[in-house]
């Protein structure tokens, strides 16, 4: 078998990259940050990473950017260098999370608050927005799409409010919903609040109106209702025992 020196060879352009990130995040007031590098002390399980490190998952647009600055120390009459030395260690990593928001990223991290996009009362003005509402612990049971919260907690928010921090951690909202309180009268005005607000949030959706009061919601605007009773009339009692 015999080959020729003077052959070209072509080098096979690979046909896709994937990059898979991971982030340990770290309390810079509790102690130093400690770099891991794979390179020195082992790969780790990709589907099992160390204690304290987050898997990121596959990540687009990597790139990344090194700005660090060589200085050389000279000595002697003639000027020779003797070392070299960083003066300006810096580097900049980039990439995009394509099914990641702030809401995955924050449960990931271990966050129990859900935080208000509001103000104490009678705050000051200052350049820093006044005083942050207290944040509101998550109850368990949140996930990723459904966040658990005591009637009391909804209290302290507005619907706009609410609706203003799904948007923010990156959730669709899509509408309102909204139960009517008992007589005509009630529910007119219900439902018509409902309306302009889901106008005023840009809103298409707004799930209002039952057996009772369909007529009004029908007029207010609504896009579902929940007419069990209409269709299959009334439930049977529940057995006492």
């Amino acid at each position: 078998m015999s080959s020729n020196p003077n052959a070209k060879h072509s080098q096979m352009a690979p046909l896709s990259r994937a990059v898979r990130a991971y982030i340990a995040p770290v309390g810079r007031p509790s102690g130093p940050i400690v770099a891991y590098d794979p390179a020195a002390e082992a790969q780790f399980d990709l589907d099992a990473p160390p204690s304290s490190w987050l898997d990121l998952g596959w990540v687009e647009n990597f790139q990344r950017t090194a700005a660090t600055k060589y200085e050389a120390l000279r000595n002697g009459p003639l000027g020779n260098i003797t070392v070299q030395y960083r003066s300006q260690p810096e580097a900049r990593v980039e990439f995009d999370l394509p099914s990641w928001g702030k809401l995955q990223m924050a449960l990931a991290g271990g966050t129990g608050t859900l935080n208000a996009l509001a103000t104490q009362p009678m705050t000051g003005l200052r350049g820093s927005g006044g005083d942050a509402l207290p944040a509101s612990p998550l109850q368990s049971g949140s996930t990723v799409s459904s966040l658990v919260l005591t009637n009391d907690q909804l209290g302290l928010f507005q619907v706009g409010d609410l609706v203003a921090v799904l948007r923010d951690l990156g959730l669709d909202v899509g509408g309102l919903m909204t139960v009517a309180a008992p007589g005509a009268a009630a529910a007119r005005a219900a439902f018509e609040s409902v309306g302009r607000l889901a106008d005023q949030l840009g809103l298409e959706e707004r799930s209002m109106g039952m057996t009772d009061d369909l007529e009004a919601a029908v007029a207010a605007g609504t896009t579902m209702v929940r007419v069990g009773r209409a269709l299959f009339g009334d439930r049977p009692p529940r057995d006492a025992g």
